[in-house]
């Protein structure tokens, strides 16, 4: 069943695919067709409302059980996002004072300082989720390690210790170099500046609508063309033999590191 506030009717998942034709599938793709829109309308703005009505701090720890009691999946911070934004702007002051008559100039202030604070909160966290499957995808692709090999009977618990700390160590110069790499630290200058394009691009296919037209306008690499040539050059730079591995499901994501991001030397 639905876990927004105030719907009650079960919801199918599979309204969209080749079952949803069964007989009946027209009602659930109406029930899930209202669903969404309530969701967007009325579930998201009113959370938005709450949060800088009630000044709601949200961190890293709150975050995600704070949007799931309203019935929001984390995908939707881009949305949100979006909204609180607007919530800065003298138009919604403007229809506030509408709906509820006037408020002080101090409550306006308080309110658009906090929906920017709440705004600045999801964008980190929406970027920290990304760059943490950069990460993990930097890693699988650039150990030489198995870890799956550990767990075989036939290796003695010293080799498999040694083989650990191999691996453990391997793992902390990758993440070192990666973020060296995207700080744009030393000569990864202009690594920084493709990952971030990147990034830009990235983010609002997993998050809709989380950047603002200002910040998309950002990205250097504008055009369609242009762009596609940024992607292929953001994957050389990060591979080691200059191909994505042929590991196409991750191609939004960061590829492998590059040879000059392979070792922990090169990057401190």
């Amino acid at each position: 069943r639905s876990s927004l506030p105030g719907m009650t009717q079960g919801l199918s998942p599979d309204v969209f695919t080749g079952f949803g034709q069964a007989p009946g599938g027209r009602k659930l793709g109406e029930n899930v067709s209202k669903a969404t829109a309530y969701l967007l309308k009325q579930v998201i703005p009113d959370a938005c409302r709450w949060l800088v009505a009630t000044k709601k701090t949200l961190d890293n720890s709150n975050l995600a059980p704070t949007l799931h009691a309203q019935g929001i999946n984390l995908r939707f911070m881009g949305i949100m996002r979006r909204i609180l934004i607007e919530m800065t702007s003298s138009a919604y002051d403007e229809e506030r004072e509408k709906e509820g008559g006037e408020r002080n100039q101090d409550d306006r202030v308080a309110d658009r300082e906090f929906a920017n604070s709440l705004a600045h909160t999801l964008l980190m966290e929406m970027i920290s989720r990304q760059m943490k499957i950069d990460l993990r995808s930097l890693m699988r692709r650039n150990s030489g390690t198995s870890t799956s090999s550990l767990t075989k009977g036939n290796i003695t618990s010293s080799r498999a210790h040694a083989a650990n700390t191999e691996v453990v160590s391997q793992y902390l110069a990758l993440a070192l170099c990666y973020g060296n790499g995207i700080r744009g630290v030393g000569k990864h200058a202009t690594l920084a500046k493709i990952y971030w394009d990147r990034m830009r691009v990235v983010l609002p296919k997993k998050f809709c609508a989380c950047l603002t037209k200002e910040e998309l306008e950002l990205i250097s690499c504008s055009s369609s063309s242009s762009r596609s040539r940024c992607h292929s050059k953001s994957s050389t730079i990060f591979n080691k033999n200059g191909s994505n591995g042929g590991d196409q499901a991750e191609n939004d994501s960061v590829p492998s590191s590059s040879s000059s991001l392979s070792s922990s030397s090169s990057c401190r």
